[in-house]
């Protein structure tokens, strides 16, 4: 089983409680596994690694419920993780950066980030590439659509314009490694 740092789990609490309200995300809480509410309940610290299970219970359950169960609100939810979960360090690089700078950087993120799979970058075009997750232990749709739009800020923060993201592969429908082919202007 995967660990991810605690911001990301903090940024996702703190997203669902200002936008839906403290009742709503006890609703979702209660529509969750005992284990993963359990975890997701505990005093989270920051640099802490959490399991990514009961993360990704979290988010999976909160999109059916609060959103329209098609991923939508796993996406957003990545957005919002990738503006306020960004260390501070690491935010002045990707802020003031080009979207390259910020891609090129995608490995040491993902490194920092969670303790499982290897993140690759490969250049397609001028502002194309493909972005490869390989060995990935927690595969799920859900998370797949959180780091789309996870990776869809990060790439407008750095300037980017008109992101545009898709996944080319994927490990929940039988591939070797998820692939995001991202796109954008400058």
């Amino acid at each position: 089983m995967g660990n991810l740092k605690g911001q990301m789990v903090i940024s996702t609490i703190k997203f669902l409680k200002t936008q839906f309200g403290e009742e709503k995300y006890k609703e979702v809480l209660a529509r969750m596994s005992a284990v993963s509410r359990k975890v997701i309940e505990a005093n989270i610290m920051y640099g802490q690694m959490v399991p990514i299970k009961p993360y990704i219970d979290l988010i999976t359950v909160a999109d059916q419920h609060l959103g329209k169960g098609n991923y939508a609100l796993c996406r957003r939810i990545g957005n919002v993780v990738a503006e306020e979960g960004i260390p501070k360090l690491y935010k002045v690089f990707v802020t003031n950066a080009d979207p390259m700078f910020a891609i090129n950087r995608l490995p040491n993120f993902w490194s920092h980030m969670y303790d499982s799979g290897k993140l690759t970058t490969q250049m397609e075009t001028k502002n194309i590439v493909s972005v490869h997750i390989e060995g990935f232990v927690d595969a799920h749709k859900a998370y797949c659509w959180k780091v789309l739009g996870y990776f869809e800020k990060m790439l407008e923060l750095a300037g980017g314009k008109n992101v545009r993201i898709t996944e080319t592969r994927c490990r929940t429908s039988g591939e070797n490694e998820c692939v995001y082919a991202i796109a954008w202007e400058q």
